[in-house]
């Protein structure tokens, strides 16, 4: 049986056939990418989301827009479960004070 390590306290690396690189964390409060390029990502590769670690009802996640417009603000991404269940993702961090 394959368990889960400790996610929080790891080293991510890029293993590839010809090298790897322990990849280091990029504080999004610096502003080194722009909130489109984040948003696409998040939306393209809903896997990056820890979704099935924080309730595994909503996994896996199928994108169902961007920059959707509500009353309280704009959702970054909105996703669907296979079950049903909606997940709405905002990208507070990048946003400017």
């Amino acid at each position: 049986m394959i368990q889960k390590g400790n996610r929080q306290q790891g080293s991510p690396f890029f293993i590839s056939e010809t090298n790897s690189m322990k990849l280091e964390r990029v504080p999004l409060n610096e502003n080194l990418f722009q909130e489109n390029w984040l948003q696409k990502l998040i939306y393209n590769n809903p896997q990056v989301l820890p979704i099935d670690d924080i309730e595994s009802g909503f996994a896996p996640l199928i994108p169902l827009g961007r920059e959707i417009s509500t009353s309280v603000g704009p959702l970054d991404n909105l996703y669907i479960s296979l079950n049903g269940y909606l997940t709405l993702c905002r990208n507070k961090a990048l946003e400017k004070s």
